[in-house]
């Protein structure tokens, strides 16, 4: 018992001893104090700066040109409110096109490339067109004058069927005349003309044709002048017959990076979507619909394949045409063959299914089979783009919604891909029911465009 009592007092005392000294028997064993470890923190994530950026929107220079072979390209650049510009950085994509020094660009061929202006991890790229002057313009050459839309060249004329279809050139000088006429049968219709980025002007047929002035009286300079036909291909179909100006014709600017398809109606091609008389000019514009938008926004050239009453594929009393009869051609009256090849694009929408409603031989199964039919046909000619179907800014009918829906379930079955389906708002407050700009074509462009987003369809 005494034994047991002396090794108790003994153990206090070393406790005693070890606890005052900060040195546990383990840590004199091993040969000191190690140093004590601190608690892992996570990785503290920095947000990136709010960056604001004050650079030019495009360069636009010409070769051997006194006033445009260069230009001062100034930049100001904000992170966090605090003016970073003296750290930025600047890079050109192909140095053989343009050469930056000192701030300025200079012109060394034409061609197109970027400024790449940096900070730190941010970036912002500008696009750099370098023009040259030419002889006149010549119409059937992409490098002379830009066009928009499927269009074709019957001789030496420059044909513009389609809506929200036409041209654009580029000029120094003051004035800028065309030679505008028709082709074929014509009721109605109107163009619009912009310059330098700004509508100056409706051309209506037939008052406003032949021999016309695009613009004219302008302040001596570089000016780009575009013109939009406004009225669909049923009614105007334009004939571009030549081109002038009182200065120095340049070439035109290249096509936009991205590219998309739609393939549509009445709705499509704007008719109605400006109010609710019958007069086109007050009724009907083709250059402000939910596919325009889309285009804008996204910086993306468009090709508008639409025609008033026209049906996916159920036939109907109203109309003589089939979308499956024309889809492949430039345009439903010229029979032409389109180079699908030769015109790539991003996107295709089809926005149509409102007519077919109308139809005798409406089925769900009936618009399953005509509607799965097209919609192989599209794919054959458009292997790996996605293909948005969207349906309803005149309301919805049953039939016609279930067929859609069994028609992309059986291509989808069949082993297709990137085949969609998108409801839009209603809206039938134009001219015989249909959408008008502000309502039913602002809301259905922001349906798709947040859908497209959403899905990421252009990084397909």
């Amino acid at each position: 018992m005494k034994n047991f009592i002396r090794c108790c007092a003994l153990f206090c005392c070393a406790t005693m001893l070890l606890t005052t000294t900060g040195c546990s028997f383990f840590e004199s064993f091993m040969g000191g104090t190690p140093e004590p470890t601190q608690p892992t923190q996570p990785p503290v994530e920095v947000a990136p700066p709010k960056m604001k950026w004050e650079v030019p929107e495009r360069v636009v220079l010409v070769i051997d040109n006194e006033t445009y072979g260069s230009a001062d390209f100034a930049c100001k650049v904000y992170a966090d409110d605090v003016d970073v510009t003296a750290e930025l950085s600047y890079t050109v994509d192909d140095a053989a096109v343009v050469e930056l020094k000192n701030g300025v660009a200079t012109a060394l061929c034409d061609g197109d490339t970027y400024i790449t202006v940096s900070y730190k991890e941010q970036w912002k790229k500008v696009p750099v067109h370098v023009l040259t002057a030419q002889e006149g313009y010549t119409l059937s050459d992409s490098k002379s004058v830009r066009t928009f839309g499927r269009t074709y060249m019957e001789e030496d004329a420059l044909c513009i069927p389609n809506v929200a279809s036409g041209f654009e050139v580029n000029f120094i000088g003051t004035s800028l005349q065309a030679n505008i006429s028709t082709i074929g049968p014509t009721f109605t219709g109107t163009v619009k003309v912009y310059v330098d980025g700004e509508f100056t002007q409706y051309l209506n047929y037939p008052a406003d044709f032949e021999r016309v002035d695009l613009c004219k009286d302008l302040e001596e300079g570089f000016h780009t002048v575009k013109v939009l036909k406004m009225t669909e291909q049923g009614y105007l179909r334009v004939q571009l017959n030549d081109l002038k100006t009182d200065g120095v014709a340049l070439t035109a600017f290249p096509s936009a990076d991205l590219r998309f398809e739609f393939y549509g109606d009445s709705i499509t091609s704007g008719f109605g979507n400006l109010g609710i008389t019958s007069q086109f000019k007050e009724c009907e514009d083709g250059t402000q619909t939910y596919a325009t938008m889309l285009g804008e926004y996204f910086g993306a050239d468009c090709d508008m394949i639409s025609y008033a009453g026209v049906p996916a594929c159920l036939p109907v009393d109203h109309s003589h045409l089939l979308m499956g009869q024309f889809f492949d051609k430039v345009d439903a009256a010229s029979n032409l063959p389109y180079d699908f090849e030769a015109n790539p694009v991003d996107l295709v929408v089809i926005n149509l299914g409102t007519n077919d409603a109308g139809s005798a031989e409406k089925t769900v199964s009936n618009m399953a089979e005509g509607y799965a039919n097209l919609l192989r046909s599209i794919r054959a000619k458009r292997p790996g783009v996605p293909i948005l179907c969207v349906y309803g800014m005149m309301g919805v009918d049953g039939d016609i919604d279930a067929g859609i829906n069994r028609a992309i379930d059986d291509v989808l079955s069949e082993g297709e891909t990137d085949i969609y389906y998108l409801w839009l708002f209603s809206d039938t407050s134009g001219y015989k029911g249909h959408p008008k700009v502000a309502v039913g074509h602002t809301n259905a462009f922001e349906e798709i465009k947040t859908y497209i987003l959403d899905r990421n369809l252009l990084d397909k």
